[in-house]
């Protein structure tokens, strides 16, 4: 079989992790938590959405999906560094609801794939190079950035990139099959090239380094639809509106690229000037080998910097 156009196959399933909100209450358990519209996740849309501390810092950043044949559970994805301590907190708080929240890592694998060309040459050339495989038939221009579609025990959920990009996620015994024959045409790419997909799309993360450290609007979830304005309460809403409706934002996301390095420098890294090494001008939010010397980072910082 010739290699597929320009793949990029990531195993996600050590970097992240997932947690699972079931029960009668979890949709108002997650109203009351996370800062987005839990009533806009459903079993064909996913979201991101964060959850604060009651000064509005973003302890942890998850993706969030809904499988209707897991009895209408939410499933939380984060990077498996933070998941235990967020795990912890979730259940404390779970414990006045009538809610079960559970680490289910390893009972769902994920996959992610991602194509460096245009939608039209991704759908041709992946068909005709798998023409018997079902699963990528839904690699088309009929998923939308946000959109979720199952297959069997297998949900596929389309991200957000100006070219196509996707994550399965789905039972092991589901997914290795996939695995290996995608891996028999392709090789696999290391999480960094996932990161600079993420860094492209504008996408942030949360890592233990950086958690609570972060209002949403410093990292422009409002404008990726991770905050929602009209739902009511959650934790840290209070903060999160005053800036929203009567503060003014004096840090913002960028993107940036460093050269002449080898070294992916951590959440949280203070940022300087080129020209001026006394004055940190922001911090690193999440970073990535582009190549050798290259690395790839969304950063915060002063408006000015921003731009």
């Amino acid at each position: 079989m010739e290699p597929l156009f320009k793949l990029i196959l990531v195993n996600l399933s050590d970097a992240y992790g997932l947690i699972s909100v079931s029960g009668p209450d979890a949709q108002s358990f997650l109203q009351g938590q996370l800062t987005a519209d839990i009533r806009e996740i459903t079993s064909s849309k996913h979201g991101l959405g964060a959850y604060c501390n009651p000064k509005g810092r973003i302890r942890a950043l998850f993706r969030i999906f809904l499988s209707e044949n897991d009895n209408n559970t939410y499933y939380l994805q984060l990077p498996s560094s933070l998941l235990p301590s967020v795990l912890t907190q979730l259940k404390q708080v779970a414990r006045f609801s009538k809610v079960t929240v559970d680490d289910v890592s390893q009972q769902w694998q994920r996959i992610g794939i991602g194509f460096r060309a245009p939608e039209g040459a991704v759908s041709t050339q992946v068909l005709s190079a798998i023409k018997n495989s079902e699963i990528f038939k839904k690699f088309s221009t009929v998923m939308e950035a946000g959109t979720v579609q199952a297959l069997h025990d297998i949900l596929i959920l389309r991200l957000a990139h100006d070219y196509p990009r996707f994550e399965l996620i789905g039972p092991a015994e589901s997914l290795k099959p996939i695995w290996d024959y995608l891996t028999a045409s392709a090789k696999p790419s290391d999480l960094n090239a996932w990161k600079c997909l993420e860094i492209e799309a504008g996408i942030p993360e949360i890592w233990p380094e950086t958690t609570e450290q972060y209002l949403p609007h410093v990292l422009n979830l409002p404008a990726l639809g991770a905050v929602s304005f009209n739902k009511g309460c959650y934790c840290g809403q209070e903060i999160v509106a005053r800036m929203e409706y009567r503060g003014t934002l004096k840090r913002h996301l960028f993107c940036a690229t460093l050269t002449d390095t080898h070294t992916i420098p951590l959440p949280g890294t203070l940022l300087y000037a080129e020209n001026n090494s006394d004055e940190a001008i922001g911090t690193v939010v999440t970073a990535a080998q582009v190549s050798e010397n290259t690395v790839m980072l969304l950063g915060e910082g002063p408006s000015d910097t921003a731009s």
